[in-house]
């Protein structure tokens, strides 16, 4: 029997977590139906799954609801990437929130471009946490991650996906994503300890992004682009304390989006004179956080 469900999990460096991590997959149905592959890197090389699936080590995966997912991937139609919801625990206060799409049907179906006119409902469940690809189309649209380079997973979901004919979206939530430990690497210390790795991911980015994709999958990536150089500005500008490194930072990278992608610099320029005004202000994140959800 062909396996349906590759897991691919990264190590680095999180063996206090991969026991727990790996129980997650221990289900009594359907067992023999997932491939558990344990790499040092994204890599999607030897997954012999009509699917695949990255999960961190220091993450784990809903064992209830795995079952569901298997039966759901052998029957839904041909797709090129599959999307689902995700919960966030937090290890502080162990709060649970659950990040999904509003549907109106169990399982959807979108071109790209139906899926770019409904953006603003789904883009929240585009993340490592919620794609699934199919191993064939990774396989041929996906690129080589940066070895030893955090914040990769922006190019893991961006590239190939902006190349999907057909997007599967379900409602369910497959994955726990663990947040609130100071040690990972979206912590605000470790983000500016490490801006030179998102540098190297935005330069990837707009490099890639310069060969033209079909139809609306271009729009696609300009999105998850953007996206990443605005969190990389907010953590130059606003996370970092030592503020003068931190506007250095961030006029380098404005000049090497400037030389990689003029329309990528076009659609960030804006964000990065506003960030900047805030920088001198001596805002914070956690300052800029309250006045977005003011303006919601």
């Amino acid at each position: 029997m062909r396996k349906i469900l590759s897991i691919v999990i990264p190590m680095y460096n999180s063996k206090e977590f991969i026991a727990k991590c790996l129980d997650s997959f221990l289900i009594k149905n359907d067992m023999e139906c997932v491939e558990i592959i344990v790499v040092n890197d994204g890599s999607s090389d030897g997954c012999t799954g009509k699917y695949f699936k990255v999960v961190d080590a220091d993450d784990w995966i809903v064992k209830e609801h795995l079952e569901k997912f298997l039966d759901t991937l052998k029957k839904v139609e041909e797709s090129d990437v599959i999307v689902c919801g995700f919960e966030t625990y937090n290890i502080q206060n162990n709060g649970i929130n659950r990040i999904f799409a509003s549907m109106e049907s169990e399982i959807e179906y979108f071109t790209m471009s139906e899926l770019m006119n409904k953006w603003a409902q789904y883009r929240k469940i585009f993340t490592l946490h919620g794609i699934t690809y199919k191993t064939a189309f990774y396989r041929e649209y996906g690129i080589d991650l940066p070895r030893n380079v955090f914040y990769d997973d922006a190019i893991y979901i961006t590239v190939a996906a902006s190349n999907a004919k057909k997007i599967c979206v379900l409602d369910q939530n497959l994955y726990v994503y663990r947040v609130g430990d100071v040690n990972q690497s979206v912590s605000n210390d470790n983000r500016v300890a490490r801006m030179e790795h998102v540098e190297k991911v935005i330069q990837i980015m707009c490099n890639s992004y310069k060969k033209k994709r079909p139809g609306a999958g271009q729009k696609y990536f300009e999105y998850k682009t953007c996206s990443v150089i605005t969190d990389f500005l907010i953590t130059a500008f606003l996370r970092c304390k030592q503020k003068r490194v931190g506007r250095k930072e961030a006029k380098k990278v404005l000049k090497e989006i400037s030389e990689e992608s003029k329309e990528i610099l076009k659609k960030t320029k804006k964000r990065y004179l506003m960030l900047m005004f805030l920088s001198y202000l001596h805002f914070d994140d956690k300052i800029f956080d309250k006045l977005l959800i003011r303006r919601k």
